[in-house]
């Protein structure tokens, strides 16, 4: 599970993720996934996005090879390629 310390945000937008992977629970208050946000995590297996996210940025989950769920919130409007 992740805790607070675990994201990197400035602004509402997820800059990154800093914490060891699992099953990971964006924070409340997050409007915008960004660029790489995730990449490369090996470890990331499920992804929770919170309502109120309106963007996921380009590459956000790039090569993390065990991701296997991610749950949207309705908010979502842009994923960027």
């Amino acid at each position: 599970m992740s805790n607070a310390s675990d994201f990197v945000i400035e602004n509402g937008v997820l800059k990154k993720y800093v914490g060891p992977g699992g099953d990971v629970v964006v924070p409340e208050g997050v409007t915008e996934i960004g660029d790489n946000a995730f990449c490369e995590n090996k470890e990331l297996t499920s992804i929770t996005i919170p309502e109120g996210v309106t963007v996921i940025g380009c590459s956000a989950f790039y090569a993390c090879k065990e991701l296997a769920e991610i749950s949207l919130p309705s908010t979502l409007k842009e994923i960027r390629m």
